[in-house]
């Protein structure tokens, strides 16, 4: 395959994903549904073209999400755990 062949197929395979990650979590907010799409592999450019928004909103979006995750895993280890009887 030569290299315009290549970048077609690339092309095609990111218009695909995108038209799937449209129909994932569709009733969901942005905050919900970008670490998502995230996790699903989107990037936060392919994120944005799905949700109708800005890249720049979308990095908001995972990094407001990282935070919240972050303090909960801190949460749990500050749990003092029962002890055996």
């Amino acid at each position: 395959m030569d290299h315009s062949t290549v970048s077609e197929l690339a092309a095609k395979l990111d218009v695909l994903l995108c038209v799937a990650a449209a129909q994932v979590g569709k009733e969901l907010s942005l905050a919900e549904r970008a670490p998502l799409l995230s996790r699903l592999g989107l990037d936060r450019n392919q994120i944005a073209r799905v949700c109708d928004t800005s890249a720049d909103v979308v990095s908001v979006r995972l990094a407001e999400a990282r935070r919240k995750t972050g303090r909960q895993k801190v949460a749990k280890k500050r749990t003092p755990k029962r002890s055996k009887r």
